[in-house]
């Protein structure tokens, strides 16, 4: 065997190791610790007519309007989406398909981030706790 074929030989064995998955954790992990912080809430799809008078989300262009919606812990928030808009977030568990209307309750202080699936627009829904 050649020097060359002896270190492509060698070369491809390092790269495997280095690729291969193992179900060991690494000396550098660390664990998850009870005093990390909590993640944010997530948004409760609640009945749009327990609500009526709820702020009210939509699309103008492309963008949301309004782009920040800010209200008290436990309000609701109506999300109206034409044929050409949704609302996704991973995060939050916020989910308005197009051409739909649905209402969530937010619990949480924080800010909720959305999108629009298609457009990548954003908007926010922030918050305040009741002493705020």
């Amino acid at each position: 065997m050649s020097k060359l074929s002896l270190l492509l030989s060698c070369s491809a064995l390092i790269t495997i190791a280095a690729c291969s998955s193992s179900s060991e954790s690494t000396p550098d992990a660390k664990p998850a610790t009870p005093d990390a912080a909590p993640a944010l809430g997530v948004a409760e799809a609640v009945d749009c007519t327990s609500a009526p008078t709820a702020p009210e989300v939509k699309t103008s262009g492309l963008s949301y309007s309004p782009v920040n919606t800010s209200i008290a812990a436990g309000s609701v928030v109506k999300f109206t989406m034409p044929a050409d808009h949704n609302v996704v977030s991973t995060v939050t568990g916020l989910s308005v398909d197009f051409s739909s209307q649905k209402c969530f309750k937010f619990a949480t202080a924080g800010t909720y981030s959305f999108k629009c699936g298609p457009h990548q627009f954003v908007g926010m829904v922030t918050v305040t706790s009741p002493s705020d």
